[in-house]
């Protein structure tokens, strides 16, 4: 039986929102539950869901990390947050994954205390899934992209491992057959981008077990050109701020054109069902949580303003995960890459 431990307390719109999407996703699946935070707060919630009783634990906590709360001494201050109670219920195999709506760095320093690294893996990676879309192509409309900013800075061994985690996301949720595999670099070629991401080529190009098809440019995110898409956490996070940031100005300009005259009027009426598209696709709550990879257990982090819709994404990814042996398979797949590749050999 899959048991998901959650944190009730996570994001703008708890614990409503967390108990109205778990409440959804208790209907699609037998799966069990673990739910995390303040019960005099969750309760009346908990009351009006028709949660089975007999499929989920309630764990009481006063204590939260609130979302723009500074993390320094915070994990030694809040031990009973509900991020860290989860983290440990999964290090304990009382729980067999994690999925909080609240504090991302938090959701990530709490993996990384309580829960061990797959053998072989060093270093974790925020997956995030975003629109995307090769208009000559019938393929999917998402890309996957890790790091995100769990790991700020990067070697040889780390990207690599991040394409490998990314290929089996990409292939067992996300549902891709042959995910193509892209480094995000500042040219095509293969000799660009110095010593770790020429390194990094090289080991990809023969690894034949996934589809490398090189380098990829800022300008490619949006074209739809590869399945996943690796760089280190500090490009990561800032390509998707970037578009978040732009999907949000082409929504504001929309409107101020809409306002400006009838014949911007008339125009936009005629944009309207593109329009209505791409915010659909830009829209976070279509794609759940994002995966904390590289842990021998599973953490999703939802995004902070996730209503009932994404929050029950969020657990469902997490619960299709544990199913298909996510983690296994890049525990599998990362050690036998490190028999066969001595690291060492791309150090500078």
């Amino acid at each position: 039986m899959v048991k998901i431990a959650i944190d009730g307390m996570g994001g703008d719109f708890a614990p409503e929102v967390i108990i109205a999407g778990l409440s959804d996703v208790s209907k699609e699946t037998d799966a069990e539950f673990i739910l995390i935070g303040d019960k005099k707060k969750m309760d009346p919630h908990l009351k009006k869901s028709g949660i089975d009783p007999g499929r989920i634990e309630v764990i009481h906590t006063d204590e939260n990390i609130e979302m723009g709360e500074s993390l320094s001494g915070t994990l030694e201050t809040k031990q009973d947050a509900p991020v860290m109670i989860g983290a440990k219920l999964v290090s304990e195999k009382r729980a067999d994954a994690l999925v909080s709506a609240g504090n991302t760095g938090a959701v990530v320093l709490a993996a990384s205390k309580f829960i061990p690294m797959i053998q072989g893996i060093e270093r974790g990676a925020l997956a995030t899934i975003y629109p995307s879309k090769d208009l000559n192509s019938d393929g999917p409309d998402i890309s996957l992209l890790l790091d995100a900013g769990a790991t700020i800075h990067c070697n040889v061994k780390h990207l690599v491992h991040f394409a490998l985690m990314g290929h089996f996301y990409s292939k067992n949720i996300l549902g891709i057959k042959e995910p193509r595999i892209a480094l995000l670099n500042m040219g095509s070629e293969e000799t660009k981008g110095g010593h770790v991401l020429t390194s990094v080529y090289k080991i990809l190009k023969g690894i034949s077990e996934i589809n490398f098809i090189g380098n990829v440019e800022g300008y490619d995110l949006l074209r739809g050109v590869a399945d996943v898409i690796v760089c280190e956490g500090m490009i990561g996070n800032i390509s998707i701020k970037i578009l978040e940031g732009v999907a949000g100005s082409m929504d504001v300009l929309g409107k101020k054109a809409y306002d400006s005259g009838v014949r911007n009027k008339l125009g936009m009426a005629l944009l309207s069902n593109g329009l209505k598209e791409l915010k659909r696709r830009m829209d976070y709550t279509e794609y759940g949580g994002a995966p904390i990879l590289g842990f021998q257990k599973l953490c999703i982090v939802a995004h902070g303003k996730s209503n009932s819709k994404a929050v029950r994404k969020a657990i469902k990814v997490a619960e299709t995960s544990v199913r298909n042996g996510l983690c296994e398979q890049i525990r599998d797949s990362v050690t036998e890459l490190n028999m066969k590749l001595s690291f060492s050999e791309f150090d500078e």
